[in-house]
């Protein structure tokens, strides 16, 4: 039962209000972020604070001020960290050779610090060593193990965004939340930022005491305690030593290993040991230079490499020496390997190290191969390169090959580039390419199988970055707003775990950049610009949606100045959604009117356009509640997105569809829709669709009377949402239906069981709960025709009743919510039980639930 106040003062206000003042005092009472209640909610942060400030009335009062109460005895969301075990470790392309010591030193003394640092000269192989260790310690984080190369990040700002995404802490530091993640996190090659990083390391271990940090750096970061771990170069063999000894040594055991990898019958012997040994020595144990020299292995004895390379390179001393002298041999090493490879592979490297992340053959051909002594044709080079271990060659997400240098190398190549005076050339290439590549139809994500674009998408964010910070370093604002558009703008739109919500804020990010650089220099207005500020405004709809509505109405000025009717169309509706997502459905159903007409007056190709606006038209129109023209709306947009082969679109129509069925009462209607959704998003690898559909399937279950199932479901799209971490509400189209989901199954099962089948929920892949969702089917005593009285018979009043009846409200509480008389509610249930043939508040409870009372 839920304990409803009766006059008990709040800041002056008695229970049958709920003023600005109220829900703040409320709120921290319950010790409650904005955005923490917000999330309990299903609506944005901004809203809450708009609400507290009297700057918007708040929506659905008294289900608001219900969830309160219930929130008043124990949290209504679980906040804990996920408990499914999972990383984003690379898979291993070859062995770890001659470090299970220092493996099993590591693991051990992680079981006792909290952040630890691989320290060495580049090539010793800190990064390798950290991915076995982190592999070796998946089973003792119940949250994972969490990798993030910071190679890339140029911006400090960056970095805290990318480990919050990536670590998927939620919530105020000190929250439920954050203090139980039990997690292991990489940071890779950290140097270029190293205070940024110990910084953010020291946030995140005050703020989650069952975290544990791993980094990788050339320096030492000089956070708190921090314990520095030296990684050395592998045991070297003695030069007394036999070839059995010589055998043991992990320089040698490396050695040949990658020897083998080009020379399959290469092996140690008594003839050729005391050469590899040498060599080995001269070399100081660098994995990188070892590797490097294995490559030559196919043409070369160790012998050869001895006397036609390293005479130069004198046999180090002490180990003062030994120390001072690792950089210069690496240097040798990459000089020796550089020279091998003849002139046209040089200048390949050396514009090879623009990339980030690393590239494919399109991207190599079109940014390397032009006016170079290539000829245009870089897979001969290419090939050496690779041959030569000075290139990788990794397995793309469409299984084409991707091509990446080591850092180590990259930081050697790009030193080559600048010294050819090319840097600036080949980085203005680099940046085009990457602006221009959403005109390439292999990346169009508003095409037919959005999915695989997103994941041919993944791998270049650090690429797009480079361009971003090119066209910064650059001035070049339209170069700018073309990586805004091209990005932004869809990945908002269709979904956002492309990369994560960070890439998104980022994108927003570098609009703000350059639209702030284009007003300094005050730029005519231009349609790009126009663009760049509708894309902005998308991407900051979610975090921000004030600031998305201001930039909206700047992009209405920006093409209305330029008489854009086409621009000015996609303005209207970008205000359209913007008032959708807050509530405002009739503002929003004015402005996708004014934007279908432009765009059917537009001499350009508005097509995927009016797709859009018909879409939001259908929306706004079931937040309205009228339900046959949102129905003939959407009718108009799932035929023109059939017709465009715009699979992104058709998730959106059908959760219109399931929202007019729910409305209805037709549930096995609702529940087609939302299989529907299911099985295009697996197409489509939309995981922010697939979320949708899941939450719905489970609202069909509660109304189906299955509210084991339904918690059970729910909780997998918790653990999915949160794997995805979006930034906007769960349903921006229907706010308040996920916390009142959330109540109804609590006071269905009771607060200690819907917790423990959330928490089943979330332990189960959402593989196996799409599957069972796949095959639900309702009940026959809610299937069409079971029950002979629907709906639209209740006055809305009856509904009002009915909802609370549901949720265990009693009558003396349901009077002072509705502020009317006891005796005036049991008429009202006695009218109900009366003319949906029933005989108890229970059976009330769940015809109510059927009839989407709720």
């Amino acid at each position: 039962m839920l304990a409803v106040p009766g006059a008990e003062s709040v800041d002056g206000a008695t229970s049958a209000e709920l003023t600005p003042a109220a829900l703040r005092a409320r709120r921290g009472r319950l010790g409650l972020s904005q955005r923490e209640l917000a999330k309990l909610l299903g609506v944005t942060a901004t809203t809450i604070a708009r609400w507290e400030r009297g700057e918007q009335v708040i929506g659905a009062p008294k289900l608001v001020r219900l969830a309160l109460d219930h929130l008043a005895e124990g949290p209504l969301l679980e906040r804990a960290a996920p408990t499914a075990r999972r990383d984003n470790l690379p898979a291993e392309t070859s062995t770890l050779v001659g470090r299970e010591a220092e493996v099993a030193k590591l693991v051990a003394t992680l079981q006792g610090v909290r952040l630890l640092t691989l320290t060495g000269p580049g090539g010793v192989g800190k990064t390798r060593l950290a991915l076995r260790v982190a592999a070796a310690l998946r089973d003792a984080f119940a949250d994972g193990v969490w990798l993030l190369d910071v190679t890339s990040l140029v911006d400090a700002s960056l970095l805290s965004r990318e480990v919050t995404a990536l670590l998927r802490v939620r919530g105020q530091p000190g929250s439920t939340g954050s203090r139980q993640l039990n997690a292991l996190l990489v940071l890779d090659n950290c140097e270029h930022l190293s205070q940024a990083c110990a910084d953010v390391a020291t946030v995140l271990l005050r703020a989650c005491p069952k975290l544990v940090i791993l980094s990788t750096s050339r320096v030492v970061l000089g956070a708190a305690g921090e314990t520095v771990y030296e990684v050395p170069p592998l045991d070297l063999p003695l030069a007394q030593d036999d070839p059995s000894r010589v055998a043991r040594s992990g320089a040698v055991r490396l050695f040949v290993d990658r020897a083998r990898a080009g020379q399959h019958n290469f092996a140690l012997t008594p003839e050729n040991a005391a050469a590899v040994a040498e060599l080995c020595r001269r070399l100081d144990g660098l994995p990188l230079a070892l590797e490097l020299a294995a490559a030559r292995m196919r043409t070369l004895t160790p012998q050869q490499l001895i006397t036609r390379v390293y005479e130069s390179v004198e046999p180090p001393g002490s180990t003062q020496v030994r120390a001072a002298n690792r950089h210069r041999t690496m240097r040798a090493t990459l000089d020796w390997s550089y020279a091998l490879v003849g002139s046209r592979a040089q200048e390949l490297l050396d514009r090879l190290s623009v990339f980030a992340g690393g590239a494919s053959l399109a991207a190599v051909e079109s940014v390397c191969g032009v006016e170079s002594t290539c000829g245009g044709d870089v897979v001969e080079p290419l090939e050496r390169l690779v041959q030569a271990s000075l290139v990788q060659r990794q397995a793309g997400p469409d299984r084409a090959s991707r091509f990446a240098l080591l850092e180590t190398i990259r930081a050697y190549a790009a030193e080559r580039l600048r010294d050819r005076g090319e840097e600036s050339t080949i980085r203005q290439r680099h940046a085009r390419y990457y602006a221009g590549l959403p005109d390439n139809p292999e990346y169009n994500l508003w095409g037919p199988q959005p999915g695989a674009v997103v994941a041919r998408l993944a791998p270049e964010i650090d690429n797009l970055r480079g361009a971003a910070a090119w066209a910064r370093e650059h001035g070049d604002t339209r170069l700018g707003f073309q990586l805004v558009w091209g990005f932004g703008l869809p990945r908002a739109a269709w979904s956002r775990q492309a990369t994560g919500p960070a890439s998104v804020r980022e994108v927003a990010a570098w609009g703000e950049t350059f639209l702030e650089l284009a007003r300094q220099r005050d730029e005519a207005p231009s349609e790009m610009r126009g663009k760049a500020l509708l894309a902005t405004s998308y991407c900051t709809l979610d975090g921000d949606p004030e600031r998305a509505r201001a930039l909206a109405l700047e992009a209405e000025a920006v093409f209305g100045s330029l008489n854009d009717e086409t621009g000015l169309a996609y303005a209207l509706l970008m205000q359209a959604i913007i008032a959708q997502h807050a509530g405002r459905p009739g503002e929003g159903d004015v402005y996708a009117h004014r934007a279908l007409e432009l765009s059917q007056h537009a001499s350009s190709n508005t097509t995927q356009l009016v797709a859009w606006i018909l879409v939001t038209l259908g929306m706004v129109a079931v937040q309205q509640g009228q339900l046959i023209e949102a129905q003939r709306w959407l009718s108009q947009a799932l035929q023109q997105a059939r017709e465009l082969g715009a699979g992104h679109l058709i998730p959106r129509v059908q959760l219109g569809f399931a929202a007019i069925h729910s409305r209805k009462g037709r549930i096995h209607l609702a529940a087609e829709s939302y299989r529907t959704i299911l099985r295009q998003s697996i197409e489509d690898q939309d995981q922010a669709a697939m979320l949708l559909a899941l939450d719905g399937m489970a609202r069909v279950a509660s109304f189906d009377g299955r509210f084991e199932w339904a918690a059970r479901t729910l909780g997998a799209a918790d653990e999915l949402y949160a794997s995805i971490a979006h930034a906007f509400a769960r349903n921006p189209h229907d706010p308040p239906a996920h916390a009142l989901l959330r109540l109804r199954l609590e006071v269905a099962l009771g607060r200690t069981g819907f917790a423990s089948l959330t928490a089943e929920g979330r332990a189960v892949s959402v593989d196996e709960i799409i599957a069972s969702a796949l095959e639900y089917r309702i009940s026959e005593s809610t299937s069409p025709g079971a029950g002979r009285v629907g709906a639209p018979r209740l006055t809305a009043r009856e509904r009002e009743v009915a909802a609370l009846v549901a949720h265990g409200v009693n009558n003396r509480h349901i009077a002072e919510l509705l502020v009317i008389s006891e005796r005036t509610v049991e008429t009202h249930v006695s009218r109900l039980l009366g003319k949906l043939d029933l005989t108890s508040r229970t059976q009330l409870a769940s015809r109510a639930a059927v009839f989407q009372m709720l």
